[in-house]
């Protein structure tokens, strides 16, 4: 994983705009030369984001991890094969730590003590971990379509 990212809005924002995040995609590839082959977004308010980005050249559509636990599960697997790697990223470590795995799917605490000592925000998350499970399923699923990859 070369980039894990948390964007957070400012006090006066309250919120990310979703239309910076999608500069920041499009800066990414056009100004920092990161190989972006495909984006994933959940649906929440991203139509016009996969549309500028398709645009743009860079493959996107839609994929949430919330409806099974496989994107998880793949990670999960990568990492135990040794093939998965990242760099040190507290949050992610910490978002990673405190997952619960339910029945349907795999979710966050509603409180995060560690995330309130290092964030000063009391609730769970786990966008960064969210996004990474999505990043690996979809690398996994490209490889095995194509046929080059075996595993284990």
């Amino acid at each position: 994983m070369d980039l894990v990212l948390q964007i957070t809005a400012s006090k006066e924002q309250q919120e990310v705009r979703v239309a910076d995040v999608r500069q920041l995609i499009i800066d990414l590839q056009e100004k920092r030369n990161f190989g972006i082959l495909r984006a994933t977004f959940d649906g929440w308010g991203s139509h016009e984001t996969l549309q500028e980005l398709n645009r743009k050249g860079i493959e996107a559509e839609l994929l949430s991890v919330d409806r099974t636990k496989v994107p998880y599960e793949t990670m999960k697997d990568m990492m135990q094969q040794g093939i998965w790697k990242t760099y040190e990223n507290s949050i992610w470590y910490r978002e990673c730590e405190e997952l619960i795995d339910g029945p349907k799917k795999i979710d966050h605490p509603e409180i995060s003590i560690k995330r309130f000592e290092n964030e000063g925000v009391d609730a769970g998350s786990k966008e960064l971990a969210d996004c990474s499970a999505a990043v690996t399923t979809t690398l996994y699923n490209e490889l095995m379509n194509q046929g080059e990859v075996v595993f284990g």
